[in-house]
């Protein structure tokens, strides 16, 4: 199962991220930014 966040480049959004990937992996949190240039905190940008 994913779990998206929405504007993970925020302050909310980012720590929102960064709690859900201790809980239940990396693997499985997907980060959404309006801008894909600024994905905060997440370093792993995939466009399809």
């Amino acid at each position: 199962m994913k779990i998206a966040v929405s504007a993970v480049s925020g302050k909310l959004g980012g720590e929102t991220a960064q709690a859900l990937k201790t809980l239940v992996g990396v693997e499985s949190v997907v980060g959404l930014a309006r801008t894909p240039e600024k994905p905060g905190r997440f370093t792993t940008v995939e466009n399809d």
